[in-house]
């Protein structure tokens, strides 16, 4: 079972708490993944034309894999050759005035190829749900490639969620491991597997 490529990830971001994060997690995966980051801020101004504006390099999100891996409390890994933790954190950086965000978000995913997007997201339900959860769920729903939500970093979890030791893999209870992983199953499990590496933590089926 070969593991998925992750070349490009997106990261779209209002700038709010409950993005701050996905952030940082998008920031750990690119570098675990040698892939590009992508940053993306939508207006949400409601117009039938969008405008939009690229930047490179370390745009307004500054921070270094340092601050990372302190904020994520993951181990720092061993220095290698090359290789600066201090150093600022290189992206491509969308200023996208058009709304709605979801359908700015889905272009973003299909003009640039992305093949996983790290978004922030309220944790509620119902009437509470804010715009950033609203969004979310909207592009979970209709993205072409794995979404990977982000609860904000003073949510309230349990001390045992964090670092992540171990990833759940949740599969249709008629799945038979002695057989050939179904084609809606198999995209899940290596995608579980390849963020379970990335993390260092173990699988669970």
């Amino acid at each position: 079972m070969s593991a998925p490529t992750v070349r490009r990830i997106l990261f779209p971001t209002d700038y709010s708490r409950c993005a701050e994060g996905a952030y940082r997690h998008a920031a750990y995966l690119a570098d675990r993944f040698s892939a590009e980051l992508y940053v993306l801020h939508v207006s949400g101004n409601d117009v039938a034309s969008s405008t939009r504006i690229r930047t490179e390099g370390t745009g307004h999100l500054q921070i270094t894999m340092a601050d990372v891996y302190e904020d994520l409390k993951l181990p720092v890994p061993e220095p290698e050759p090359d290789y600066d933790l201090l150093e600022l954190i290189e992206i491509t950086e969308t200023e996208v005035d058009a709304g709605p965000p979801a359908e700015a978000i889905l272009d973003a995913i299909y003009d640039d190829d992305i093949d996983l997007v790290v978004m922030g997201t309220h944790g509620r339900t119902g009437w509470r749900r804010g715009v950033l959860g609203s969004v979310t769920e909207a592009v979970l729903r209709r993205a072409p490639c794995p979404v990977l939500t982000v609860r904000p970093l003073d949510a309230e979890v349990s001390d045992r969620a964090w670092p992540p030791s171990r990833v759940l893999l949740a599969v249709d209870p008629a799945f038979d491991s002695d057989l050939d992983a179904p084609p809606t199953v198999a995209p899940a499990m290596r995608w579980a597997a390849h963020l379970a590496a990335a993390y260092r933590a173990s699988l669970d089926l």
